[in-house]
């Protein structure tokens, strides 16, 4: 089960500043894509509208450049 993690709403600008919470900055980015998906979702869904959240985690990006090389990974295989 993962922990739990308060998000420091009234600090975001403190964080954007600081170099340190890179992967807290991107991690508080893709929770807030898939919260604000799954809110989206329940908006719309009466008018038909399907709301979807992607993992852009397969897709070839340069997102982990600054990760140092103990935290990259190589390239999910697509099966192809």
């Amino acid at each position: 089960m993962p922990r739990s993690v308060r998000v420091p709403l009234d600090q975001l600008d403190i964080l954007l500043d600081c170099k340190l919470h890179q992967q807290l900055n991107y991690s508080i980015s893709k929770a807030g894509n898939y919260l604000y998906t799954v809110k989206f979702e329940k908006w719309y869904r009466a008018g038909g509208v399907l709301s979807v959240a992607l993992n852009p985690g397969s897709f070839a990006s340069d997102l982990s450049r600054h990760w140092g090389k103990r935290a990259q990974f190589p390239p999910a295989n697509t099966g192809g």
